[in-house]
């Protein structure tokens, strides 16, 4: 963990200094905690009959994440993206993006860290890397399409990592008078293979969000809604595959805040409410809200 901190704070410093000499440099450093998260130490599922717990316990995920864009050139930049996701675990995502006005294309690599707070010297887990891009259309103040995705390569070849991480995402939003609503859809898979147990986590989420803005008023707001189902199947090999599954109705709320020319204030908050997620297991009888909050720094 060591390592890779001061790595990490390496390449921080110098791509903001680099890109500094570029162009325009944007940081975004935001985190918090999610209690809508599989345990990671759990290895049974709730619905097996020889499970003694039934009720689905939380785990207070810490994530975070560091974003780092910068301009290269009128129509292309970059972005670095170091992230901990409660499904994908942690990852540094690379894209080099083309833009224009009416749609931008933006293609890069992954590297996947697992157990990167949980390194066990006597078994190292191998990193994985993959791919992502995302795609976007544009017709400026009107309307815009924004399709997004990622895989890991080798998934197949024995001497890559035993895990395997998916995404595939699509939004679509128009302009309104001081707001924009946009409905959008997306799917994470986070895969650890393994010859005793294989465990696959996957969220599904469908989200309609509207955010309000003014040219006079230095904050923006953004009001969510949705359903999403939360899954993990558990695979040994030696009896019948189980999956649970939590099935959630949420709302949430991110307010930004412009404090200055150069630096906007995150705050964030949602709130799922269980439903009936037609399995065994039990549902949860506590509140599980997801928190943010963070600082976006900017320098022309």
């Amino acid at each position: 963990m060591r390592h890779t901190i001061l790595t990490g704070i390496f390449l921080i410093i110098f791509l903001l200094c680099y890109g500094g000499l570029l162009g325009a440099v944007e940081v975004e450093i935001s985190g918090g905690v999610d209690y809508l998260t599989f345990h990671h130490d759990r290895s049974r599922a709730y619905i097996d009959p020889a499970s003694t717990k039934k009720d689905f316990q939380y785990y207070p995920f810490g994530f975070g994440n560091l974003l780092i864009k910068s301009d290269i050139a009128e129509n292309l930049a970059y972005s670095i993206n170091f992230t901990r996701d409660n499904v994908l675990r942690d990852n540094i995502e690379g894209l080099f993006i083309a833009k224009t006005d009416y749609f931008s294309f933006q293609f890069g690599p992954f590297l996947g860290i697992p157990n990167v707070l949980e390194i066990d010297p006597k078994a190292p887990e191998i990193p994985f890397f993959g791919v992502l891009s995302n795609f976007q259309l544009v017709y400026p103040g009107v309307v815009f399409l924004d399709l997004s995705g990622s895989t890991t390569l080798g998934q197949n070849l024995d001497f890559t990592s035993n895990h395997v991480r998916d995404t595939v995402g699509a939004r679509l939003g128009v302009w309104l008078p001081s707001a924009i609503p946009s409905v959008s859809v997306s799917y994470k898979s986070f895969k650890k293979v393994d010859p005793h147990l294989t465990v696959n986590d996957t969220l599904t989420r469908f989200q309609f969000s509207i955010d309000f803005y003014s040219k006079n008023y230095p904050m923006t707001f953004r009001l969510d809604a949705g359903y999403q189902i939360l899954a993990r199947k558990y695979n040994n090999n030696i009896t019948e595959a189980l999956t649970d599954k939590l099935e959630v109705c949420f709302a949430g709320l991110e307010l930004r805040v412009q404090a200055s020319n150069s630096v906007k204030i995150i705050f964030g908050a949602e709130l799922p409410v269980p439903i009936d997620n037609k399995t065994s297991m039990e549902m949860p009888s506590y509140p599980m809200p997801k928190a943010t909050f963070g600082f976006v720094f900017s320098r022309e």
